[in-house]
């Protein structure tokens, strides 16, 4: 039986979840503060009751979902 709602969704359905561009994505996983990504060997996953009660704490403190820009020295 496949389950419908998984925990760990696929980086596709990821950026599909989001309605991201694949580019995006990236910086987010790869981003240091990025608490809700698993990596299992190369593939990336990412926890999906981890991201939404991340969606939902940066809402409620109106923190912009993006990575943190890198120093450019």
């Amino acid at each position: 039986m496949e389950n419908l709602n998984p925990a760990l969704m696929t980086f596709k359905q990821f950026i599909e979840y989001l309605g991201i561009k694949e580019r995006m994505g990236r910086k987010l996983v790869n981003s240091p503060d990025c608490n809700y990504v698993v990596r299992i060997g190369s593939r990336i996953y990412v926890h999906k009751e981890i991201l939404d009660n991340e969606l939902k704490r940066r809402a409620k403190f109106n923190i912009p979902l993006k990575p943190l820009k890198e120093d450019k020295a």
